[in-house]
């Protein structure tokens, strides 16, 4: 009796767990935004930095993003081509399933021109990225001097 008492916890225990372990579920993964302070009465754009995670079965394609503190908001890709760093903006950017993109300073970055309001250190930032194929993803930003 003690043994199939034994025996019946343990498969009670090992079928808890195989149910604990159910895989996490097919999203977009918005990780690190950062954002450097910029003071929006001196009429300079400002750069967000981020890295979308593709977790999805399906490539996605980013389109744009919005915030409440700046219109627009573009796309921007930034190249080095003879020693000259060029910048300019982009209709998007494709992620391919199980892949991330980057935004770092010198590469990849979300222009924001015509801020209305001042980013200063500390502060959270909410802006919403759109793609094609997926839903908005919403996501906040730190203000900040480096990269966390």
């Amino acid at each position: 009796m003690p043994y199939r008492l034994h025996l019946l916890t343990i498969l009670f225990v090992v079928s808890w767990l195989i149910g604990c372990t159910q895989p996490k579920p097919a999203t977009l993964e918005v990780t690190n935004a950062w954002i450097r302070p910029v003071d929006a009465s001196l009429g300079i754009a400002g750069a967000l930095y981020l890295t979308i995670s593709n977790n999805t079965l399906a490539p996605i394609t980013l389109l744009g993003a919005k915030t409440a503190i700046a219109n627009p908001v573009e796309l921007h890709q930034s190249t080095m081509t003879n020693n000259i760093m060029r910048m300019r903006p982009v209709d998007a950017f494709h992620i391919a399933s199980g892949a991330q993109l980057s935004f770092a300073p010198g590469g990849n970055h979300l222009m924001l021109k015509n801020l209305s309001s001042s980013l200063l250190p500390g502060d959270s930032l909410a802006f919403t990225l759109q793609f094609d194929q997926h839903a908005p993803v919403k996501a906040y930003a730190l203000v900040q001097w480096e990269k966390p």
